[in-house]
């Protein structure tokens, strides 16, 4: 089966992520030939996507309502191609460009809902345009998380349509991009040496709320042997910035910017937290899981608390002061800190991207099946 993808930039986030690993692993089975369509040619995985095997095509949209009526009759002249259009973003007028096709239409909910941001007056009008999408022209929607599906089934009221499934996202358990150390992970090392590091890796923007692990961390006893390392970059990057002076513990806490070797940094913290409300999925948890790594995430962080409910109670804590409570006890007991039990690597490989291929895969056979 030909598949494409469809993303709207290369920018940096789980979905181009996902897309990027989903496709990749997809290609190498023998049932899919995976193909990428991105509609803006910008962003930091550009390179990335270009160096993978995959044929890539982009588009010239300008602007998410771009009237460029010849460009969209390229894109539908493309999508006719193929026997499975994926989108993973939703635009009305990429979307129009796949109806009336023999082309079957999947959607992946991604659960962007707009959490934590004031209210475009566009908002309205993309969401009756995607219900109606949903209700009449998908052939089947896919979720990245139960908290995903309850949400969009409630926002767009499409409870009891047929062919919606939940398939968690996936990720590349073997670190396949494995270089030497950099300069700067080896000189970070040297400075965290003896010290407890606590960490997050995440886009700074309202709703990931590292406002919360900021305030947690400084009310940490004994904080002069801790260091938050923050890693990520993003608009509220100076509104932190100010929230770590303002509680003068700007020696204890690193931010590295934005950085594309993630992991790298993950693997020096020993505990990591992701603070966020409301979180369609959280693939971040399922990396540091990977690494074996102390997962804490908060009771309303939505598909976060269900990747962590799997392994561990304990580390869904509910404010600030419980996150606290519980960052001492891993930093004062070492044998929470380095435990060498591999449980958590195990349960990560439940969210391999293999298996998040294979889940999709199905799915496109099953539609195939109903249309023999």
């Amino acid at each position: 089966m030909k598949v494409l993808h469809i993303i709207w930039n290369a920018k940096f986030g789980g979905i181009e992520k996902l897309v990027y690993d989903l496709a990749v692993a997809q290609d190498k089975s023998e049932e899919v030939e995976a193909h990428i369509f991105i509609a803006k040619e910008e962003g930091e995985f550009l390179d990335k996507f270009r160096a993978t095997n995959l044929q890539i095509f982009f588009s010239n949209i300008k602007k998410g309502f771009d009237l460029n009526l010849n460009e969209y009759w390229k894109i539908r002249s493309l999508f006719k191609k193929y026997e499975v259009i994926h989108f993973h973003i939703f635009n009305p007028l990429l979307s129009l460009c796949a109806i009336g096709l023999k082309s079957k239409i999947v959607f992946t909910e991604h659960g962007n809902f707009g959490f934590g941001r004031k209210k475009k007056r566009t908002d309205g009008v993309m969401t009756f345009t995607k219900k109606y999408f949903f209700k009449y022209f998908t052939s089947w929607i896919t979720y990245n998380s139960h908290f995903t599906k309850e949400n969009a089934e409630s926002l767009y009221n499409i409870h009891g349509k047929k062919n919606m499934s939940v398939v968690y996202n996936g990720i590349q358990l073997t670190d396949s991009d494995s270089k030497p150390s950099s300069k700067e992970i080896n000189e970070l090392t040297h400075q965290l040496k003896n010290k407890a590091v606590i960490g997050t890796s995440s886009r700074f923007v309202s709703f990931k709320r590292i406002d919360r692990l900021i305030t947690a961390f400084s009310k940490i006893e004994d904080i002069e042997q801790t260091v938050l390392l923050l890693v990520g970059d993003g608009v509220l990057l100076p509104e932190l910035k100010e929230q770590v002076e303002d509680l003068k513990i700007s020696n204890a806490v690193i931010f590295t910017g934005y950085v594309s070797n993630v992991r790298d940094y993950q693997e020096l913290m020993d505990v990591c937290v992701f603070p966020s409300q409301s979180e369609p999925f959280g693939l971040v948890a399922i990396e540091t899981l990977s690494l074996n790594k102390p997962t804490l995430v908060f009771a309303d962080g939505g598909g976060l608390k269900e990747i962590i409910t799997g392994i561990s109670d304990d580390d869904v804590v509910n404010d600030e002061l419980e996150l606290t409570s519980r960052l001492e006890e891993y930093i004062t007991n070492v044998g929470m800190k380095t435990d060498t039990n591999t449980h958590r690597v195990d349960y990560a490989k439940g969210f391999s991207i293999e298996i998040a291929s294979k889940n999709f895969n199905d799915i496109y056979r099953q539609i195939r099946e109903y249309n023999e």
